[in-house]
């Protein structure tokens, strides 16, 4: 694919050489590695070259960002339709397998990991958390399980708001409330997270 065709290009997955059906994830990182690509040849060496290369630039990250939006666009429409699905730290603290704690330890451990995108079920087996065994049978039932969307003006996201308890301690709970028959309330309370007293003088 020369310039012409990538600045005069209107889809992105046209412009980078990839089918429709590449996930978003991926056209990021093939974006990013023709940017590399295309800034270490001679043509970024001049002033004019710079010029076509940041017209090319801009016009992919256009589209790259309607992309986005799209993208977006959808996963709120499937959230707001079918529920959201629970995290696989999220069940395994339900589940008893690991503490808030050990969760918070492991997605550090991510967020610092720059050279490459590690997911977060390896950490925790890597760490010595999980089995492979238990990984394989909660991601399976990840597929299963939805949670009920997070809208502003549900109390459980009131309370993340207030700072009283973390996104991954309400799914938590949402996770208690879908298994074991509880209120939102009982589940927060039976986990130690919030007291009655607590939610009585906001609620």
């Amino acid at each position: 694919m020369n310039e012409e065709e990538l600045a005069g290009g209107q889809d992105i997955h046209l412009m980078l050489g990839l089918s429709e059906s590449t996930s978003l994830m991926e056209v990021k990182k093939a974006y990013a590695q023709m940017l590399r690509a295309l800034y270490s040849t001679d043509m970024a060496k001049s002033k004019t070259g710079l010029a076509r290369l940041k017209d090319i630039r801009q016009r992919i990250q256009g589209a790259l960002d309607q992309l986005t939006k799209l993208h977006r666009e959808e996963l709120i429409n499937e959230i707001a339709k079918n529920g959201v699905r629970p995290k696989i730290g999220q069940m395994l603290v339900a589940c008893g397998l690991l503490t808030i704690d050990q969760l918070d330890a492991a997605l550090e451990i991510q967020r610092n990991t720059q050279s490459h995108h590690i997911f977060i079920g390896e950490i925790l087996v890597n760490a010595g958390y999980i089995t492979e065994r238990q990984l394989s049978h909660y991601l399976k039932q990840q597929e299963l399980l939805r949670l009920p969307p997070d809208h502003e003006d549900r109390w459980g996201q009131r309370l993340v708001q207030l700072g009283l308890v973390t996104e991954d301690q309400l799914n938590v709970a949402l996770i208690d409330q879908n298994n074991k028959s509880l209120t939102l309330r009982e589940a927060l309370i039976s986990r130690g997270w919030l007291t009655a007293d607590v939610l009585d003088h906001i609620f």
